[in-house]
């Protein structure tokens, strides 16, 4: 086999209140096209958020859940 490099840059954001951050953390890294979470119903509720919100990251998400802002499907 011959040598080579492998990298898997992952970063982490665990705990309360942490679902602010992600989105931000997933834009100052370019963006995505695939959220990878693991858990339970809040976790999903969480990736469905994210994944509706990082279109347009200066909408507040709750704005989403209240119906005030509508997602870019």
């Amino acid at each position: 086999m011959q040598a080579f490099t492998y990298q898997v840059p992952t970063k982490v954001i665990f705990g309360r209140e942490t679902e602010q951050q992600a989105g931000p953390a997933v834009q100052a890294e370019g963006g995505s096209t695939v959220l990878v979470l693991y858990g339970g119903g809040s976790v999903l509720d969480t990736a469905k958020a994210l994944a509706a919100g990082l279109p347009r990251p200066e909408v507040p998400v709750w704005d989403y859940y209240s119906g005030k802002e509508k997602p870019i499907t």
